[in-house]
């Protein structure tokens, strides 16, 4: 055992992590195509898109896994993080753009659409979602966490409330 000890003291390279250069390139050009390859398999006409919907696998670089978001993101220009606390519950609005969030901590449940359409999608931490534009949207707040997201809009901010 004493020897073990010294030799990781005398080699103290054998403990520290691995170091490497990512060899990863991508274009822009290579990133939309997955997007639209991942669009041509998903219902883009759902009142929520999840990233269970739209999937793209990792691209992997040696011990580097890059999880690409395949939502146009680049079209979206205010970003926010935005924090709920424990139970809290944003009201039913809806907005004239599509919303996108990425849960970074916590989850929620997202209730959106119409009688019929409506559907419920519970999300956990790095799962994201859009909510369709024109589509009414409740969010329910984890009751012992909140939530913590990065929330997407493209020209504007402004929830419409339902009349």
């Amino acid at each position: 055992m004493a020897d073990e000890q010294n030799t990781n003291e005398n080699n103290p390279e054998e403990d520290s992590p691995k170091k490497t250069l990512p060899h990863f390139h991508d274009t822009l050009s290579k990133y939309i195509r997955r997007i639209e390859l991942a669009e041509e398999n998903a219902d883009l006409s759902a009142s929520i898109i999840t990233s269970d919907d739209l999937y793209i696998p990792a691209l992997t670089d040696g011990p580097i896994k890059r999880h690409q978001i395949a939502w146009r993101l680049y079209e979206l220009s205010m970003f926010y993080i935005v924090k709920a606390d424990p139970g809290t519950t944003v009201e039913e609005h809806f907005h004239d753009e599509d919303v996108f969030r990425l849960l970074i901590h916590g989850s929620l449940k997202v209730t959106a659409g119409v009688e019929k359409g409506r559907m419920q999608k519970q999300m956990t931490e790095w799962q994201w979602f859009v909510v369709r534009a024109g589509t009414p949207y409740e969010i329910e707040a984890d009751c012992q966490h909140g939530y913590v997201a990065l929330g997407g809009y493209r020209m504007r901010c402004r929830p419409e409330q339902i009349t």
